[in-house]
């Protein structure tokens, strides 16, 4: 039996080196497991922000299209106007003409009818 000293002591050197090495090999595994965790984070937050971008990409050119055609039926508002006053000013100049015509013509169909 081995004395109380020496009790959980490791005698042989081979076992010593063979628990350091696994206790190495352990730590190395920890490491890359936290390394690949890391990665792992890091393009989850990589995605999250393309997505975001991606997303703000999407909103930022609906309400670019938003605000075209806001402006563009406002453009076709103030241009249906200006037609409708060009027909009034038109048919006002035809009216005027029509009347300047009847003054004249009196004078013109009473000559002719004698």
């Amino acid at each position: 039996m081995a004395p109380a000293h020496l009790k959980g002591a490791i005698v042989d050197k081979y076992a010593e080196i063979a628990l350091f090495d696994a206790a190495e090999n352990q730590k190395m595994i920890l490491d890359a497991q936290a390394a690949i965790r890391e990665q792992k984070a890091q393009m989850k937050a990589a995605l999250d922000m393309q997505v975001r971008m991606q997303q703000e990409k999407v909103q930022r050119e609906a309400q670019e299209d938003w605000e075209w055609v806001r402006k563009e039926q406002e453009r076709i508002a103030i241009w249906n106007e200006e037609e409708k006053d060009k027909l009034q000013s038109q048919k006002l100049k035809e009216m005027n003409i029509k009347k300047a015509a009847r003054a004249a013509a009196p004078g013109a169909r009473g000559a002719a009818q004698a």
